[in-house]
């Protein structure tokens, strides 16, 4: 789902670098950034690791809230039909 690029981004935020192929080792940073150390292999993975860990749980959280909505207009006396039409079931 998430790339070196991804990774490289999150590690190294306002830097400009190339990737050629698709490994660490095609990492070169650009112009104002020639000053950065290249991130190991074992932070990128930890990063992409991190990466997947936070999009599942904004997913996580998404369903929740959605539930939790649902919930509440039905509390307010919504049928299950206008709540699904206001939610999009």
């Amino acid at each position: 789902m998430f790339t070196l690029t991804d990774a490289i981004l999150k590690l190294r935020p306002n830097s400009s670098f190339q990737i050629e192929g698709d490994a660490l080792e095609g990492l070169t940073f650009l112009n104002d950034s020639k000053g950065l150390t290249k991130p190991t292999q074992v932070e990128v993975n930890n990063t992409l690791q991190e990466l997947e860990s936070d999009a599942a749980k904004a997913e996580v959280d998404k369903a929740k809230a959605k539930a939790s909505a649902e919930t509440k207009l039905a509390a307010l006396g919504l049928t299950a039909d206008e709540v699904a039409a206001i939610v999009g079931h």
